[in-house]
């Protein structure tokens, strides 16, 4: 082998280490990256992002080209870097004596395959992995074209390896891996909150906050509401003094507007900050109809995820729930939710 080959030789050893290691971090990079970060940038119109996205959308397909790039990357590696630790070392078994040619190309194996097989799995595998699991954002951006293009240029082997892939799954009873797949369901979600206010220093108050979300969908207002008896109104009846004396008892910020101090009349929502430059204005309850704000009445049964969608709609805060007759059961404010 002659010098210039053997350099060929080394560089073309280094370049598939690299390829190696380029599959592997795009794999990783791909599968963990985030949808969301990926939107987030779509949206300000990266061009970059928008390839990523759309390989994390197909990344069945994209996931089979990445094997096939590590597979090659694997098989090339061998192949060149065989020969050349046969035509490194064999002139040193020769000087040692080693008279056997049998015996020095064993050797010559048993090292060119340690030493590649180390060179393979520090830079072609762990660094590549460990690098796209704490950085998967950059890395998903970086790797997404090429990627792409490998991808394009591969197609006709991808399609094949992809629908005998998915053919050997119908087999054993299994189907291909879906976006929804890749989702967290509640408990995991649970977990993962749990595990993060316990490691990244989060508060309880904040933990508690996002866990109680996850059951908006399956509560309603009858179990979070004020019952009617503990509910604290003003009385179109009665005297502006008596409004102001109930509204300082109680400490509240927003008060049900009843006439006759009839919970199942009740006309609108009064707030503290109206009520007071209201104090000198009225001489009674229905004189704060003019600042009375609107009111909705919800079934004992409304969910609260839907519920908290239309205060949030309607930038309301409170609303009286009632039963199927109508009459009042209890109030229910956003704090409650």
């Amino acid at each position: 082998m002659t010098p210039l080959q053997f350099s060929l030789k080394v560089l073309l050893v280094l370049t598939l280490v690299l390829l190696n290691g380029f599959f592997v971090a795009a794999e990783f990079a791909l599968v963990r990256i985030r949808e969301t970060q990926l939107d987030t940038l779509v949206a300000k119109g990266h061009r970059r992002a928008k390839v990523a996205r759309h390989i994390v959308a197909n990344l069945n397909s994209f996931l089979s080209a990445t094997q096939l790039g590590i597979t090659m990357a694997s098989l090339g590696l061998g192949w060149v870097g065989e020969p050349l630790f046969t035509a490194l070392l064999s002139p040193l078994l020769v000087s040692l004596h080693v008279e056997s040619e049998a015996l020095r190309h064993s050797i010559s194996f048993a090292v060119g395959f340690s030493a590649l097989t180390f060179l393979h799995i520090t830079a072609g595998e762990l660094a590549p992995k460990w690098t796209a699991i704490q950085k998967p954002l950059p890395l998903s951006l970086w790797v997404a074209q090429p990627l792409k293009w490998f991808y394009l240029a591969s197609f006709p082997f991808n399609w094949l390896l992809n629908h005998t892939a998915q053919w050997l799954l119908r087999q054993a009873g299994l189907g291909p891996v879906s976006a929804a797949g890749r989702a967290h369901s509640e408990e995991e979600l649970r977990l993962l909150l749990t595990t993060a206010q316990q490691h990244a220093g989060a508060s309880t108050l904040g933990r508690d906050v996002v866990l109680n979300a996850l059951d908006l969908r399956r509560r309603v207002a009858r179990e979070v509401m004020r019952p009617r008896q503990e509910i604290v109104a003003l009385d179109t009846a009665g005297s502006m003094t008596a409004c102001m004396e109930v509204a300082e008892r109680s400490r509240y910020s927003r008060f049900p507007l009843c006439e006759g101090g009839d919970l199942d009349k009740t006309l609108g929502v009064v707030h503290i900050k109206d009520l007071y430059p209201m104090r000198l204005k009225a001489r009674s309850g229905a004189d704060l109809l003019p600042v009375a704000r609107k009111l909705i009445y919800v079934p004992e049964t409304a969910r609260l995820e839907k519920l908290l969608q239309l205060f949030l709609e309607r930038k309301l805060h409170l609303a009286i729930v009632v039963d199927e007759y109508g009459g009042t059961m209890g109030m229910v404010t956003l704090e409650n939710i």
